[in-house]
């Protein structure tokens, strides 16, 4: 069945920064950040002015046909079609999160998606394929260990270091079997348990196990999955890290920019350091550092003068790993990409590189903000209504929520008119006596204070007495506000998609996907 879905303002769900709020506002105060809006006139731009030479598509087809292997039909001839300079891709970027952690990695591959299908559709001369690009090389193990099914945590404790996509499955029977005992036994909940274990495989990286789960759950839309830590790729990369290594020129560049938006009053996202590269070796990924000429990988033996470093790129590019500063570059150097699409964190630290981009001359991509999301069961929905809580109201606390339910549903009792005439004849008592010794003003003005704090308790007493009454009602509330915000972060940041998979099935991604906007401008509550 389709969903229903709602739009609400992003500033009522206060879920992006105010760059990027100003951003699709299309303020003219931040326009010399990005390079064209993602409207008609945006699109047709980037599709005249991106170009991708013949060679290094070459390069690019043949690394995606090998990290794609029998994915067969539409991604296999979406790969094919990167040969020819009328094809272009919709990228996304993430984290190689357990059985791909919180909602928001579905919500970006969709959004991808749903652009590329519009795109096709608008401009049937050209073609457009969507990517997700693994981000394997990030060695941020902490941040992508654990997910929450039916908000309880699966966690895999890994014991290893370095990048993440190279680390190994070794564990993964007892999360899997962890993950099994929360999902029963049902023919869907088996099915998704059997996809994971053939993907999480011991004997797997956790960049192949990635590949082949989210190869499995969105090859019918013809996404293209691609892993950049590849020799091939860096190579093509490699003049850009030489003069990062020589030049130190993110950190001129960014800087340069970020001063500009501080200047501006935007929060700053990223921190650019002088050299913006990491060395890469089995179990480690740590900082390039240049000590008065001297390049040193930190926590390690391992330095070189400035020719020696050259030649170790020139020779084992594979062994430099680009971060949060050079990854967009990266992506952008090596793809034939129009549009980038992130969540709103990483839509505001892109605009920090404008200027990074122009020095290489390479083409700064539309920015376009997924789809942000909230999913509301049919329970959930019929709950909301006999509460008279409306969707807006949702994105209120808890506090708020229960205060206006109190009032909206028990008799008026206020003691404000009892306190006001208690002053008053207090006051009255208290300039008359005043007169006489000023010793009794201050005993009555203690007498009063005594009364007025009193009446204070009893108000005190009557709100407890309110909220006990509906002590069922404001329970539900709260398990409104924790189901859609645990931790009182946004569901979508924490629960996994297996819960709402389970239920309608393959189906699921469909119905999200004809929800979605392909470019989004507003918050959107999807409900049954």
């Amino acid at each position: 069945m389709p969903f229903s879905v709602k739009e609400v303002d992003f500033s009522t769900s206060q879920s992006i920064p105010g760059l990027v709020s100003d951003y699709l506002a299309q303020k003219d105060s931040i326009k010399s950040f990005y390079n064209g809006f993602p409207d008609t006139l945006g699109f047709r731009s980037a599709i005249e002015t991106r170009i991708l030479s013949k060679a290094q598509r070459q390069v690019l087809v043949e690394v995606l046909a090998e990290q794609n292997p029998g994915a067969g039909g539409l991604v296999n001839s979406n790969i094919e079609s990167l040969l020819h300079q009328n094809t272009f891709t919709i990228t996304t970027g993430h984290q190689l999160n357990l059985f791909t952690g919180p909602l928001y990695f579905i919500y970006k591959i969709l959004s991808a998606i749903k652009l590329a299908q519009s795109l096709n559709k608008e401009y049937p001369q050209n073609h457009f394929v969507p990517v997700y690009w693994m981000a394997s090389e990030d060695h941020d193990l902490e941040e992508i260990d654990h997910t929450y099914v039916y908000g309880k945590q699966v966690k895999w404790n890994i014991m290893a270091k370095g990048a993440a996509g190279k680390v190994r499955c070794e564990g993964m029977t007892e999360v899997i079997a962890g993950l099994k005992a929360i999902l029963g036994e049902s023919e869907q909940a088996k099915s998704i348990v059997e996809i994971i274990t053939v993907a999480y495989a011991e004997t797997n990286s956790l960049s192949t196990a990635t590949r082949i789960l989210a190869g499995k759950l969105f090859s019918k839309y013809g996404l293209i999955i691609l892993d950049a830590d590849d020799s091939r790729l860096k190579k093509l990369f490699g003049p850009v890290m030489k003069e990062e290594l020589v030049s130190q020129v993110s950190f001129q560049k960014a800087g340069e920019t970020i001063k500009a938006l501080e200047k501006d009053g935007y929060e700053v996202q990223v921190q650019p350091r002088e050299i913006n590269l990491f060395y890469l070796s089995e179990n480690s990924r740590e900082r390039i550092v240049n000590e008065s000429g001297v390049y040193k990988v930190l926590n390690s033996d391992k330095e070189w003068n400035e020719a020696g470093i050259l030649k170790e790129l020139d020779e084992y590019p594979e062994r430099f790993s680009p971060n949060v500063v050079l990854r967009p570059l990266y992506q952008e150097a090596i793809l034939p990409n129009i549009a980038y699409v992130g969540g709103p964190a990483e839509i505001a630290y892109w605009f920090e590189y404008k200027g990074l981009f122009d020095h290489f001359n390479i083409r700064f991509p539309l920015l376009i903000l997924r789809n942000c999301a909230l999913l509301i069961d049919e329970g959930s929905a019929e709950r909301m209504n006999k509460l008279q809580i409306t969707i807006e109201d949702l994105f209120k606390t808890y506090n708020d929520l229960a205060r206006e339910f109190i009032s909206r549903n028990s008799d008026s009792i206020s003691l404000k008119a009892e306190v006001s005439k208690i002053s008053e004849t207090y006051d009255s008592m208290i300039q008359k006596v005043g007169a006489l010794d000023a010793t009794l003003a201050k005993a009555t003005e203690a007498e009063k204070q005594k009364q007025l704090n009193a009446l204070g308790f009893l108000e005190e007493k009557i709100t407890r007495a309110k909220k006990k009454k509906h002590e069922i009602s404001l329970q539900q509330i709260q398990k409104l506000k924790e189901k859609f915000f645990p931790d009182g972060s946004f569901q979508e940041r924490q629960e996994n998609f297996i819960p709402y998979y389970l239920k309608y099935g393959e189906p699921f991604f469909d119905l999200v996907l004809e929800s979605f906007h392909p470019v989004s401008t507003r918050f959107l509550v999807i409900a049954e």
